[in-house]
């Protein structure tokens, strides 16, 4: 049972011992407050972070296990745990060319803690536990420095929460092991005991800080600083600082570099090649200033900086102290010419730099409740003339004004507001309240700057302070000359503000986050693939001993990564084994360009035979026999039973048939799909099954340039008729943010996807909305998404258009088609014509409209011919039902009148030229007339 009461607490505390008191009193220091609601917020906010930490150690390590990590960078970190756990201290393979240390990488000590968790769990699962455990406690340290300096159970709860939804952080949490991210929660703590002044463990939480990466000692630099020039702390502040920059010289100037074939290159390439020294940044700097600005021009530092803030309603701004200790954290970040460094939810870059952010926010707010409450206080003692309070009213005679209390009275109150407080909320002994400055806080708790911020704390400290050593009057509440009215609007003020921020927070997590609070989530599921996958990795480390030579694809790389000699497929070198999964290898520009050629070519060298060939896994092995790929191979391209989430009838040509595609989402605006096709009849001809982007619109902007994995290994010509074969995309080119996009689907002899010869047509046999055909109708876009900030909705098209025609008709023609009116304006030298055809479904001739001019004597003065709706929507992919508004344009010649002209209006087939007939007036003709009316 939890003790409800403090005399309850120091009874467990007496009786308990050892690691028991200390949590005791950790319980005593965060939950128990002055009141039900801090206990109740201290809770929520423990939960909280309990339920996060669970949540992203079950979200991460699906990750992994669904093989979405890959060889940069949990590849190269297990090898580098395996390998320092035997005795080859940080010792990697996968750029040997460069170094074979993780530290001619990085300089990270706090990594060895990975060999000890491999004692528990030889795996990367272990690492993402760890990481994602400690990171979630990094809550507690928030709700203490929110409470403390606002005074609010709410606050801290409020800022517990920002701390776990906050996007960058939770992408450093999904992002492999980087002991990077750990300086979040690390560098919480340490404000924490600076609070406290317990210097001895802000030095401890500090270090661990600075062992997670070569630059993370920097952040001691200006907390020395500050310790010198304002807390008076002069050997410990000058010291800090001193060891700060030294720590940071020595690994980056020493270490890197010796264990770098390219020395301290490596690291400044980063940095645009910035002189290889400090002086040299200068200098660089001076001479290319427009990279303070902009080192990655595609992204400024003022949108860096900006989105980086935007959780906390940019409130940092408001702390000058924040800004200040924040300064070598956001350089590192700014500076850089690494585009991925300016990537806020991507990666791991960015976890720096959350302590700093959640800090000043919290000083903001407390600036501006501080100042809001002054101001109120000041209208209502008529110290500001002829200033009124709107939103107060008093009734009778108003009291007269109470004098402002001299520095000697103030502390006359104060004594006396102390010695009538409740036992519950009196300092304990020995630690008396202690000295109260002009502004009336102790010499206790805040930074003791212009920001110093009210109202007050709860009344306990979050860390029990030295014996001997003063709490401070500030932690008991005791500023005695502030009137209840500006101690009113301060809450107030403080809460409104919290609440603000938590409102920024959701809104930038919908948007950026990694919960399903975020329109942006995606889940990992673990399939029977990845399943299989598992046991092929153990079958690689059976086929031969541990310091046997294995090439391994990047997504395999670290589930084999155990063995002091791995490389990175394509590059083979001296391996013994290849260790690949065909079926989730991109073959798209860029690295992987080609990728699925160079595989054919180490099958066809003779050098390496085939071992395992399954579900389009391969493990091949140097001088094995040639053998041809078995039919299990190919069963990642088989789909028995699929269910279709997007179910379609198209037929292309007329024995490929398109059954419909799965939408498999991605974060950042980028979607992948799945389509599943089926042979009705043999099929002799190898067909590109292409896949394309358009502008949401229909029309054509690019195209995945090479065969996906299955289209590859099993060409259509192998299919058997009536099996379903599925074809998915990886890293598909999609349309920029804020835009919409669409995917078109086609179908083509040759490897050329912009060669529209042989293009197989599609014929819409059933769907559930309607679609476009972009490419003049030989292509079909099949799905069109709206982009809002890089959440992805599918937009659909209605069956009838809001807006009817101006002049409606019920014009019948052949093949079930029907002109239901049209709408027709004059535009400068044109004609605007909107024409409304009514389907009773495809056809299976994809027809061509045309609306020609014809003046009083029959002659042919203007004319529009094309297909319905410049190409967009092919007779061949109409609806039953569906009304098509096709719009045409007509340019009229100089000096044409439309004064007794007409037009005819009409389709006809654009290979034989043969017109539909149509009924009008009772007779059969093979267009309509339609008259001009001036």
């Amino acid at each position: 049972m939890i003790a409800e009461t403090d005399r309850d607490l120091d009874a467990a505390t007496a009786r308990a011992g050892g690691i028991s008191r200390l949590v005791v009193r950790a319980w005593r220091g965060f939950v128990v407050g002055d009141s039900r609601s801090d206990r109740v917020a201290g809770a929520l906010a423990l939960l909280a972070a309990v339920a996060f930490g669970v949540f992203f150690c079950v979200l991460a390590a699906d990750r992994y296990l669904s093989y979405h990590a890959e060889a940069f960078d949990m590849g190269i970190e297990d090898q580098m745990m395996w390998s320092t756990l035997h005795g080859h201290l940080f010792g990697i393979t996968l750029e040997r060319r460069l170094t074979t240390s993780y530290f001619g990488y990085h300089f990270e000590p706090f990594s060895l803690i990975g060999p000890v968790l491999y004692l528990i769990y030889a795996g990367p699962v272990s690492l993402v536990v760890f990481k994602n455990v400690v990171v979630s406690l990094g809550a507690i340290p928030a709700f203490w420095l929110a409470r403390r300096h606002l005074g609010s159970a709410f606050a801290g709860l409020t800022f517990s929460l920002v701390y776990l939804l906050f996007p960058g952080l939770e992408a450093a949490q999904m992002y492999d092991w980087h002991a990077y991210t750990l300086t979040a929660p690390f560098l919480l703590a340490a404000f924490c005991f600076l609070e406290s002044r317990r210097y001895r463990w802000m030095i401890v939480f500090l270090a661990l800080a600075a062992s997670t990466k070569e630059n993370s000692p920097l952040d001691a630099v200006p907390l020395g600083m500050y310790l010198f020039a304002v807390r008076r702390e002069l050997k410990l502040g000058s010291a800090l600082a001193a060891v700060g920059l030294g720590w940071f010289a020595v690994g980056t100037y020493l270490v890197v570099p010796s264990f770098n074939s390219q020395g301290q290159q490596w690291l400044w390439n980063r940095y645009g090649g910035m002189g290889g020294s400090p002086l040299g940044a200068l200098e660089h700097f001076l001479s290319n200033p427009n990279l303070l600005l902009a080192p990655v021009p595609q992204d400024p530092n003022w949108h860096y900086v900006a989105l980086l803030l935007a959780p906390v309603a940019w409130l940092t701004l408001l702390s000058p102290t924040a800004l200040f200790l924040m300064l070598p954290a956001l350089a590192v970040n700014v500076l850089t010419a690494y585009y991925p460094m300016h990537l806020i939810e991507t990666y791991h870059y960015s976890a720096h730099l959350v302590p700093f952010v959640l800090l000043g926010a919290i000083y903001g707010i407390g600036t501006l409740a501080r100042r809001l409450g002054w101001l109120v206080e000041k209208v209502a003692s008529s110290q500001l003339p002829g200033a009124r309070l709107p939103f107060f009213r008093t009734t009778g005679n108003p009291s007269p004004p109470t004098p402002s209390p001299s520095a000697r009275e103030r502390g006359l109150q104060g004594d006396a507001i102390l010695k009538a407080l409740p036992p519950r909320l009196k300092a304990p002994p020995g630690e008396g309240g202690g000295r109260v400055d002009e502004e009336g806080a102790g010499d206790e708790g805040n930074f003791r700057d212009s920001e110093r911020t009210w109202p007050l704390s709860s009344g306990h400290s979050p860390f029990p302070s030295d014996r001997g050593k003063p709490v401070g009057a500030r932690q008991l509440g005791a500023i005695p000359h502030r009137s209840g009215l500006s101690r009113t609007t301060g809450r107030l003020v403080t809460w409104a503000l919290c609440g603000a921020v938590l409102v920024a927070t959701l809104v930038y997590h919908h948007y950026r986050g990694y919960t399903p609070l975020s329109g942006e989530f995606v889940g990992y599921p673990i399939t029977a693939h990845d399943r299989l996958g598992d046991r092929l990795a153990q079958t690689v480390a059976g086929l031969a001993p541990i310091d046997t030579p294995l090439s391994a694809q990047t997504n395999l790389y670290p589930h084999v990564s155990h063995r002091p000699n791995i490389w990175m497929f394509p590059e083979i070198d001296t391996a013994r084994l290849i260790f690949l999964d065909l079926s989730t290898l991109p073959n798209t520009t860029g690295i992987d360009e080609g990728i699925h050629d160079q595989v054919r070519q180490v099958l066809n060298s003779g050098q390496f035979g085939v071992v395992v060939a399954e579900d389009g896994y391969l493990i091949l092995e140097r001088g094995a026999p040639r053998v041809p790929l078995p039919d299990s191979f190919f069963s990642f391209a088989r789909a028995s039973n699929p269910r279709i989430t997007h179910p379609l009838d198209v037929l292309f040509g007329d024995k490929l048939e398109l059954l419909g595609f799965d939408v498999i989402p991605d974060r950042d605006g980028k979607v992948n799909l799945r389509a599943y096709w089926r042979a009705r009849a043999p099929i002799q001809q190898d067909l590109f099954l292409t896949f394309y982007i358009t502008d949401g619109h229909g029309v054509l902007e690019g195209a995945a340039l090479h065969r996906e994995p299955a289209n590859y290994w099993y060409p259509t010509n192998r299919w058997k008729p009536g099996e379903i074969v599925q074809v998915t995309t990886y890293n598909l080119p999609v349309g920029r943010r804020g835009e919409d996009f669409g995917v078109a689907l086609g179908a083509q002899p040759g490897a050329d996807p912009f060669d529209t010869a042989g293009r197989l047509r599609p014929t819409v046999l059933a769907a559930p909305a309607p679609l476009r055909t972009p490419g003049q109708g030989a292509l079909l876009e099949v799905v069109t998404f709206h982009n809002d900030h890089d959440i992805l909705s599918e937009v659909t098209s209605p069956l009838v258009p809001a807006a009817g025609p101006d002049h409606p008709l019920d014009a019948r023609f052949d093949q079930g088609i029907s002109l239901r009116g049209y709408s027709l304006s004059e535009s400068g030298r044109s004609l605007a014509l909107r024409l409304f055809w009514g389907a009773s479904g495809p056809t299976s001739i994809p027809y061509t409209v045309f609306a020609h001019l014809v003046d009083g004597e029959g002659r042919l003065v203007a004319q529009h011919d094309s297909p319905p709706d410049g190409g967009l929507k092919s007779t061949t992919a109409w609806l039953k039902g569906e009304v098509i508004e096709d719009r045409l344009t007509i340019a009229l010649p100089p000096g044409v009148s439309l004064a007794g002209t007409h037009l005819e209006i009409g389709l006809y087939d654009p290979v034989t030229g043969r017109r539909l007939a149509v009924q009008q007036d009772g007779k059969t003709v093979d267009h309509l007339t339609i008259l001009i009316h001036s």
